[in-house]
């Protein structure tokens, strides 16, 4: 009899959970920023990069982004590390992740028109991962001195790591939103293959911007090209797996 009278347990749904999640990140986010504020000083003070240029440079990786999505998992190519390590080294945390959570959420509300669970997540989950850049990179150049060297180190240390953070934050919102355990298989492989490569971009556009940055125009053009014919395999592809 007092069976039937207990009432079911409310069940929350994905959307709840995500939007928790995403919560959380955004609290956590917010006080490990007010804790760096702007105490970490840029390793390399001679470039003064405003927040408006790493806005602009975080909304353009948006948009131009290349899908290599396969018919197992969903994957996207973009430069986003370009304005991560150049706001690494001429810039201060507050302005590397306010400038990213701009740019990044005009491309998803205006030109992707993205829900917006969809896009509290997506700006949450890059400023956390951002975030993770800048607690990896800062230690490392300022126990060593700021020589090259110790700057390509930090900056490699410091994308993967966010590459692995934004992955398993990925993996844990599906898992919330479906309620399915969490799924790891994509986090390590090509993903950190490819942050690797982009993150060698990053640094050479880095340099070249503090040895001679007329030189950026000779950098954009295999860029560009490259992703061009990236873009053509791709609906190639598709073409002929629609054939």
């Amino acid at each position: 009899m007092l069976a039937h009278l207990r009432s079911p347990r409310p069940r929350i749904s994905g959307a709840v959970r995500v939007w928790c999640l995403t919560g959380v990140l955004m609290a956590l986010s917010l006080a490990a920023l007010l804790m760096a504020a702007d105490s970490m000083a840029p390793p390399l003070g001679g470039i003064q990069v405003p927040w408006w240029m790493l806005a602009a440079g975080f909304a353009v990786t948006e948009v131009f982004v290349l899908d290599v999505s396969s018919a197992r998992n969903e994957r996207w190519l973009t430069l986003s590390e370009v304005p991560l390590v150049i706001g690494l080294v001429f810039s201060t945390p507050t302005t590397i992740v306010a400038a990213q959570a701009l740019g990044v959420a005009v491309v998803l509300v205006l030109y992707r028109r993205e829900k917006p669970l969809r896009c509290a997540f997506n700006v949450a989950q890059r400023a956390a991962a951002t975030l993770v850049a800048i607690f990896v990179f800062v230690p490392i150049v300022h126990v060593a001195e700021s020589t090259w060297p110790i700057i390509w180190l930090a900056g490699f240390a410091a994308t993967l790591s966010a590459d692995i953070v934004a992955g398993i934050l990925t993996n844990a919102a599906i898992a919330l939103s479906e309620g399915v355990r969490m799924r790891f298989e994509h986090v390590l492989g090509i993903g950190l293959a490819l942050t690797f490569a982009k993150t060698g971009l990053a640094l050479t556009v880095v340099m070249v911007m503090t040895e001679y940055p007329a030189g950026l125009v000779v950098v954009a053009i295999p860029v560009a090209a490259a992703f061009l014919a990236g873009r053509a395999h791709v609906e190639v592809r598709r073409e002929r797996d629609d054939m």
